[in-house]
């Protein structure tokens, strides 16, 4: 008897959350901004992997070596 009301207790009882020892940090963006930190601009840095990509299948098309090249977006 003793174990099936245990159970009975155990099923019934709810999980306690715990509670937050501080508040939340908020929007870390907007802290950013606040302090003066956050970056409006980006600076674009050119790898020109796409261009020299381009260019090597170009060149090897006009050799007559090249083979079939899909790139990334369905053209070739």
């Amino acid at each position: 008897m003793n174990g099936t009301v245990a159970l009975r207790r155990l099923l019934s009882a709810r999980k306690v959350r715990p509670r937050r020892t501080r508040p939340s940090s908020g929007n870390p963006l907007r802290t950013l901004q606040e302090q003066g930190l956050a970056v409006d601009e980006y600076e674009e840095v050119r790898t020109n992997v796409a261009e020299r990509e381009l260019k090597r299948i170009k060149h090897e098309q006009s050799m007559g070596t090249a083979t079939p090249v899909t790139l990334p977006g369905g053209t070739r």
